[in-house]
C-alpha cells in the first residue's frame, strides 16, 4: 500500500511513523489522566482543602483566572500577528488575531492538530502562501518552546544535575538566535525559498518571542490565581517566578505529547508532581483542576469573543 501511494520510501517512514506516534501520545495522555483520577480518587484530603479555603471562593477565583488566561490566548494572537508580518508582505490587522483565538479551540480535539489545519485553511482563504503559513507554525513552536525552556531552566537542575538553569536558558537563546541567522542565511541564498517567502524580518520574530514570554508570565499568573486561597498575601509576588516556571514546565510536557489533546492528563501530572515539591501534595491535586478549568475556559472565552468580532465584520 505504501509504495504504490507515496512517491519515496521517506514518505513511507514519515506515514508509519505517524500511524503508531499518535496513538502512544494519546495512550500516555489516557495513561496520565488516569492516574490524576486514581489520585483524586485514593487522596480524598483535596475536599479538605476546599472545605478550608470556601468552594465559593475557590471558583471566584478560577473565573478570574479564566480571564486572565483568556487576555494570554490574545498574547498568543499577537504573536502569530508577529510571525505573519515577519513572513507575509501584509500590514498588521485584527484579522490574524481573531483568526488564532477561533481555531485554538481546535487544540482540545484528538491529534491536537486541528487548530494548525483550521488557521492554515482560513489564512489561505485570506490569501497567504503556503510557504509563509508553514514558516508561520515553524517559528511558532520554535519561540514558543524557547520560552518555556527559559522559565523552565528552573527545574533543570533537579532533572539533570549536569545542566544547570543558566545552561539551560543560555542554550535556548542561541538556538533561537542561531536558527534566526541560518534561515536569514538560506532565505537569501536559495532563490527556491526566496521566491516563495518574499519576506524575511527577524525584528518581528524577536517580538513573538517577547509576545511568548508574556504569555507565560500571565499562565503562570492564572495559576497563581487559584492558589491565592492557599498563599499568603506577601508572599504572592515572590510566588509568580515559581508559578511560571510550573506552568511552562507543564505546558511544555503536555505541548511535545503528540496525539494528546491539549496535553490532557500529561499537563496535570507534571504540575502535580513539580507543586508537589513547592506545596502539600492535595494542593497540587486541586490546583491542578482548577487550572485545566481556567484555562479551557480562558480559551472558551477568547473564541467567543474573536468569533464574534469576526461575525460582525461578516467574516
Amino acid at each position: 500500500m505504501c509504495a504504490r501511494h507515496s512517491p519515496g520510501r521517506w514518505r513511507c517512514a514519515v506515514s508509519g511513523a505517524r500511524r503508531w506516534v499518535r496513538p502512544l501520545g494519546l495512550a500516555i495522555s489516557f495513561a496520565c489522566l488516569a492516574w490524576v483520577i486514581s489520585r483524586f480518587a485514593s487522596d480524598a484530603s483535596w475536599r479538605t482543602v476546599l472545605a478550608d479555603t470556601g468552594h465559593g471562593r475557590f471558583f471566584a477565583h478560577v473565573a478570574v483566572g479564566m480571564t486572565v488566561y483568556a487576555s494570554g490566548v490574545l498574547v498568543l494572537g499577537f504573536a502569530w500577528a508577529s510571525l505573519q508580518r515577519a513572513f507575509a508582505a501584509t500590514g498588521f490587522s485584527a484579522r490574524p488575531v481573531s483568526t488564532y483565538l477561533v481555531t485554538q479551540i481546535g487544540k482540545y480535539l484528538p491529534g491536537n492538530v486541528a487548530q494548525y489545519v483550521g488557521r492554515h485553511l482560513l489564512l489561505r482563504r485570506a490569501g497567504l502562501g503556503h510557504v509563509p503559513l508553514l514558516a508561520c507554525a515553524f517559528a511558532e513552536t520554535l519561540s514558543l518552546g524557547v520560552a518555556a525552556c527559559l522559565f523552565a531552566a528552573r527545574f533543570a537542575g533537579r532533572w539533570a544535575p549536569a545542566f544547570s538553569a543558566p545552561l539551560v536558558a543560555s542554550l535556548a537563546i542561541v538556538i533561537f538566535a542561531g536558527t534566526i541567522l541560518a534561515a536569514s542565511v538560506v532565505h537569501r541564498r536559495w532563490p527556491w525559498l526566496s521566491s516563495r517567502l518574499p519576506v524575511l524580518e527577524p525584528g518581528w520574530l524577536v517580538a513573538a518571542l517577547a509576545l511568548h514570554l508574556l504569555f507565560f508570565v500571565l499562565m503562570g499568573t492564572t495559576l497563581l490565581c487559584i492558589a491565592m486561597t492557599t498563599v499568603a498575601a506577601q508572599d504572592r509576588l515572590a510566588a509568580l517566578p515559581a508559578m511560571a516556571a510550573v506552568a511552562a514546565t507543564s505546558w511544555m510536557a503536555g505541548y511535545v505529547v503528540p496525539g494528546a489533546p491539549a496535553g490532557l492528563g500529561v499537563r496535570e501530572a507534571v504540575l502535580i508532581a513539580l507543586m508537589a515539591q513547592l506545596q502539600p501534595g492535595a494542593d497540587g491535586l486541586v490546583l491542578a483542576a482548577g487550572f485545566r478549568v481556567a484555562t479551557f475556559g480562558g480559551d472558551v472565552l477568547a473564541f467567543m469573543l474573536a468569533w464574534t468580532w469576526r461575525w460582525k465584520q461578516g467574516a
